[in-house]
This record gives C-alpha cells, sequence and structure tokens, in this order.
C-alpha cells in the first residue's frame, strides 16, 4: 500500500491531528503513526480484517454471542421476502437501493430519494476512524445509525466479535505480528478471562490494541 496522502488539521487549542483518507472517509492517526506507518499500516490491516468480521457475523445472522441472532417477527420477515431480502436478522432493510415492489414486479426505490438522504444501510456506517502504530479504532460514524445500532443490541446482541471471529482474528494477528490476538483483546477490555482459558498474570496489563468506539 503506498504511504497515505497526510494532511493535519490544527485546533484553535493548539491541537494538530493528523490524518488521511481511505476509501471510507477520514481516518485519524497520530504522530507515531506518521512515523512508523509500516506498522500502522499493519495495523490499519487487521483493523480492516476486524471490520469485516464484525460485517460478515451480521450476514451471517450470527449474534455477537455466538449464537443466531433471534428471529424476526412474522409480518416483518414476510415483508422483507416480498421485496427480495432475506426473511433473517441481518440488520439490513431496504436502504436507499432498489427492490422488487409487491405490486407489479418492478424494480424502484420504495421511499423517495429526499427522505433517504443521508440514510442509508446501518452498516454501511461501520468503519475504521483511526490508526496509527499501536491501535485501529472502528466506529459507527453516523448519529443516525448509532441510534439503530442500540435498538438493535437491545432486540438482539450483535455489536462486537463472537467467539468464531476472535479465533480468525487471532491468527490473523498472527500473521501480521507473531502474537495472538486474544490476548490484546483482554488488554483491551474487550473479551473476559472465561473466554480464555490459557490466560496467564501477562494478560492483565492495561496496553490497548484494537477498540471500538459505539
Amino acid at each position: 500500500m503506498p504511504l497515505p496522502d497526510f494532511k493535519v488539521t490544527k485546533y484553535k487549542d493548539g491541537r494538530e491531528v493528523p490524518w488521511f483518507r481511505d476509501t471510507q472517509g477520514k481516518v485519524r492517526t497520530s504522530e507515531r503513526g506518521l512515523y512508523n506507518w509500516t506498522r500502522a499500516e499493519q495495523v490499519q490491516e487487521l483493523t480492516q480484517f476486524g471490520l469485516m468480521e464484525q460485517l460478515g457475523q451480521v450476514d451471517a445472522g450470527q449474534g455477537s454471542n455466538g449464537q443466531t441472532m433471534k428471529p424476526l417477527a412474522a409480518g416483518y420477515a414476510r415483508w422483507k421476502q416480498s421485496v427480495g431480502l432475506p426473511p433473517k436478522r441481518d440488520l439490513r432493510g431496504v436502504g436507499g437501493r432498489p427492490v422488487v415492489t409487491r405490486k407489479n414486479g418492478q424494480r424502484k426505490r420504495l421511499r423517495s430519494a429526499n427522505h433517504m438522504q443521508g440514510r442509508g444501510h446501518m452498516l454501511d456506517d461501520v468503519r475504521v476512524n483511526y490508526v496509527d502504530d499501536r491501535k485501529g479504532t472502528i466506529t459507527i460514524s453516523s448519529e443516525a445509525s448509532r441510534i439503530k445500532a442500540r435498538a438493535n443490541e437491545r432486540r438482539s446482541p450483535w455489536w462486537g466479535w463472537n467467539p468464531v471471529s476472535i479465533n480468525r482474528m487471532r491468527q490473523k494477528s498472527a500473521e501480521l505480528f507473531g502474537t495472538g490476538m486474544a490476548e490484546r483483546l483482554f488488554e483491551a477490555g474487550l473479551i473476559g478471562a472465561s473466554a480464555l482459558a490459557f490466560a496467564t498474570a501477562q494478560l492483565k496489563r492495561g496496553t490497548s490494541f484494537l477498540r471500538r468506539a459505539a
């Protein structure tokens, strides 16, 4: 990956925040990230991998607790199926894309462009928003989508990695850094000791690595 086009935003209080753009938008970094971009690039790769694991879980209807997310109400499941969407809890509605209408089978938008302005799929707003040589952060970038996310979390837990995803991330981390992801997740407070049968005292250090921000 070529070196990004870094820019610096200067604030009135004297803070200077370096950042760059990826395919989804602005990503903040730090002076450490600027000076050690080779390492930061590895962190970015792992963070992006974690993001894709999160989205993959949801697409498969799997919750963060490792269980299948609760089924949809019968009426909503029938409606999703009638507009060409899977009748399962995958946190995707019609968004702003064309769907098959129930009336005549023609493809059109169910809602007007004005109504849908700024309101795509909630999952489209899950993205990486910070990377340096020590940590990466995944966030939900839109307030409207954060409201949807909290409501969906109350219905069935989805935000976070299930054991299968954690194992995949551990393998990816080992490829990149030669260390296991589980230890770093424990250090960041993202998984408990019950998920680490092999936990030792060294895992109780507080250094963070990969964080999630709602």
